[in-house]
């Protein structure tokens, strides 16, 4: 059987499995299992294949891990091979989808903002290929309008309301950027109504 998992950003109470996007790390890892138990495959040669082409091999390497290149809503496969003694081979494969990096916002919603409160919004970023939220720099739009100081690694704004109209709309949009990878960036948005 074979596992995959991403090995990037996610919050963490995050309980899904972390998605890779494009430039994500992602460990592949085999197990067999003969008559319900798990073959010690530390002395068997094992092949590792992207995508059909060979890419290492190794007595007992049960992980690779590799860089994805695609992009989202591509896949690549990863296929396996394992030499037994006496000649015998099992050969497995999985496919890895590559998807996209995602912004959450949550403090805005259906129900109507009170008038006289503020707002504060917070973005939850997942699957970015970084080490922390250090690694990104937020900017921030509040109804069209780029907002003034809170660049940086602002993951909260907070939008006062004494200059919005009744009735009127709060969207709010947000641009995560990698800092030392600008192509590494997502976006989110959220919108309201404040009560009349």
């Amino acid at each position: 059987m074979m596992t995959w998992r991403a090995l990037n950003f996610f919050p963490a109470d995050f309980r899904g499995k972390a998605l890779p996007t494009e430039g994500s790390q992602v460990a592949v890892s085999v197990a067999y299992l003969q008559s319900g138990k798990f073959v010690d495959l530390s002395n068997l040669l094992i092949r590792w294949y992207v995508d059909g082409t060979f890419v290492t091999r190794g007595t007992g390497l049960t992980e690779y891990v590799f860089k994805t290149t695609k992009q989202n809503g591509e896949m690549h496969v990863v296929r396996v091979s394992i030499e037994f003694a006496g000649g015998g081979r099992y050969e497995s494969s999985v496919v890895v989808p590559v998807n996209d990096r995602r912004l959450v916002l949550r403090g805005v919603g259906p129900q109507a903002l009170a008038p006289d409160t503020d707002t504060t919004v917070e973005a939850f970023p997942y699957f970015f290929n970084v080490i922390s939220l250090a690694d990104l720099t937020f900017f921030w739009t509040v109804n069209g309008a780029r907002t003034a100081g809170v660049n940086g690694n602002a993951i909260t704004i907070t939008i006062p309301h004494a200059n919005a109209t009744a009735g009127g709309a709060l969207d709010v949009s947000v641009v995560a950027q990698g800092k030392r990878d600008l192509i590494e960036y997502g976006t989110g948005k959220t919108s309201g109504r404040i009560a009349q």
